[in-house]
Order: structure tokens, then sequence, then C-alpha cells
């Protein structure tokens, strides 16, 4: 190996070493420093006991055809979330898309899908540095061996937290399609989102996507809100 690949090398592993310092990994759940990011055993026995969601919701005729939730945005499951996106616990996205791939395998046929997308992120996702719903339906794509595109610009103006319920039913309605999006014509197309809480995003974003010319579109969360 040459010489100066040797120490970049090096370098790399000193570079990480000190970050790990920093930064150590943490449970998702509780923030424990844990090997690897993983669950702490208490997390991890926790959520064992957690009841996933066993079966899809209802589509919205135009729209999509179904939702698919991992789990109810309570609990450990909603501070895991909150953890990933406020405090950037970006290694949790990689957990976050396996509750979705299981909740998929469990729900329906992974095989009829042919593309995944993102739900589009606001003016918080740029300021946190990256876009959660969008690394999760990246991380969701891998895990089921399928191309992902993002088809959504994201949201300008403030977040959804500071607006009022008329003010996000308007930012819902502004979303807009990216203008290099390949032809959709036929496809099966599944739409990915971290929390769906009103559901008005991903109905918002199907009735797009199906006017594109997506044949039909699966909707898909990590968690879902009793407010949905």
């Amino acid at each position: 190996m040459p010489c100066g690949r040797k120490r970049e090398r090096e370098d790399m592993g000193l570079g990480n070493k000190l970050l790990c310092l920093l930064y150590p990994p943490r449970c998702p759940f509780c923030g424990r420093v844990t090997p690897d990011g993983a669950p702490c055993p208490s997390c991890a026995e926790e959520l064992s006991q957690t009841p996933p969601v066993q079966a899809p919701f209802p589509g919205v005729e135009g729209s999509y055809s179904r939702l698919i939730a991992a789990y109810d945005y309570a609990g450990m499951i909603r501070q895991a979330i909150l953890r990933y996106k406020k405090l950037g616990q970006r290694d949790s996205d990689l957990l976050l898309a396996g509750f979705v791939s299981v909740a998929l395998r469990r729900q329906s046929d992974v095989g009829e899908f042919d593309l995944v997308t993102a739900a589009p992120g606001g003016s918080n996702s740029r300021a946190r540095g990256f876009d959660a719903g969008e690394r999760i339906a990246l991380q969701t794509a891998r895990l089921l061996s399928l191309p992902f595109c993002p088809a959504f610009l994201p949201h300008a103006g403030r977040a959804q937290k500071e607006l009022s319920q008329k003010e996000r039913l308007q930012a819902v309605m502004d979303t807009r399609m990216r203008e290099d999006l390949p032809p959709l014509d036929g496809l099966h197309v599944l739409l990915v989102d971290d929390v769906v809480t009103t559901g008005a995003t991903v109905r918002r974003c199907g009735t797009l996507l199906r006017q594109a010319g997506a044949a039909q579109v699966t909707a898909a969360a990590v968690a879902i809100s009793e407010k949905a």
C-alpha cells in the first residue's frame, strides 16, 4: 500500500476515534452510551413488548391506496423519533427504516413496489442539516432493494410546529414536485414519511404522484399519531 494512502487511512481511523470520544454512540431510545448505538438492554426489552400496528389504514381516493405504519406515535417510539430529529442522532435512521421495512413485509407484498420516495421536509430540516423523512426513506429503499428517487421540493417558510392549522394546510397545498423527476407512468410508488400526524401531507403527496402518472401509491411511516 502506498505510504500516502496508509497515512490517510490512519488519519481517518484517528478521526473516527476522536468523534466517538466526543460523540459516543447512544441508545436511540433513552440516550445511554451503548456499543454502536444499539438499543440498551432495558429499551430492547421494552421495545419487544411494544405492540406494532398490525393492519394498514384505508386509503384516500385519488391519492394513496393504503397507509402502513409500524407503530403508534407514543412512548419509546415517539422518544426515538424526537431524539433522531432534534438531537441529530443520525445513526438511528437505519433502525427507524427497519421498523418501516418490517411493517411493510408484515402488511403488504414488498415485491409489488417499483420505487421509493419521501414526503417533503421543511425549514426545520434545513436547520438541522438533514431531512429525517428522506434519510429514513432512503434507508428503507436500501433494505427493500428498491430504487429511491426524491420527488418533492422541501417546504419553504417556517417549521410545521410554528404554524396554525390553517397555515399548515396551506403549506401542504403548496407542495411541489421536482422538475427533473423521471417518468412515473404505471409505477407503484412507496411514499415514506417519519410520522403521519393529520395525514394531510401524505394525502397531498399521493395526489401529486398519481397526477404525475403513478398507477398506485402506498404511504408508509415509522409511526402514526392518534390525530390522523
